[in-house]
């Protein structure tokens, strides 16, 4: 029951945050739009199954593939985000990782 539960949850947000929206057009505003309810604003939320974004050293190619074709639980924005936003998000997805010699 908590599966359906969370599968119907996902479906609804996905529909709700997945509209296109071509004004959007620095990567912390699509961020903001579309990331933060899962990632959160620091890339640390962890909400959904997100992984914490802090801590990615994933490069820039493959963050992009990501955000076009999802991955595990995350939707794909390849019909709702053009390539030069998805590109602008994944490179401000980079802003978030923090020093591990911290």
């Amino acid at each position: 029951m908590r599966l359906k539960i969370a599968v119907i949850g996902l479906a609804s947000m996905a529909l709700f945050y997945c509209q296109p929206n071509e004004k959007l057009s620095s990567g912390k505003e699509i961020y903001k739009k579309y990331c933060v309810s899962c990632h959160g604003i620091d890339g640390k939320l962890l909400t959904n199954g997100a992984l914490d974004l802090s801590l990615s050293r994933i490069s820039l190619d493959e963050r992009k593939k990501i955000i076009t074709h999802g991955r595990v639980n995350m939707v794909g924005f390849e019909n709702v985000l053009s390539s030069a936003q998805i590109d602008s998000v994944a490179t401000f997805t980079q802003t978030l990782i923090i020093d591990q010699g911290e």
